[in-house]
């Protein structure tokens, strides 16, 4: 919940894993689910403008969907 709460407040939070592209843009899409309200696909297009070639796996992506 602690960066959920440092988003809301309009800090920014630091959020990365080994490469910085699966796991950590599964992560950042959740969160743009839940804080930003986007739907799954809107919101893996937004962290692919960011982070290319984010969310390596089918798995990954159904993840951010469900």
């Amino acid at each position: 919940a602690l960066p959920i709460y440092h988003l809301r407040a309009g800090r920014n939070v630091a959020v990365h894993c080994l490469a910085g592209i699966g796991r950590t843009g599964s992560f950042i899409a959740r969160l743009g689910r839940q804080i930003l309200g986007m739907d799954g696909e809107a919101a893996i297009e937004w962290v692919r403008g960011y982070i290319p070639g984010a969310m390596e796996s089918i798995e990954q992506e159904k993840f951010v969907l469900e």
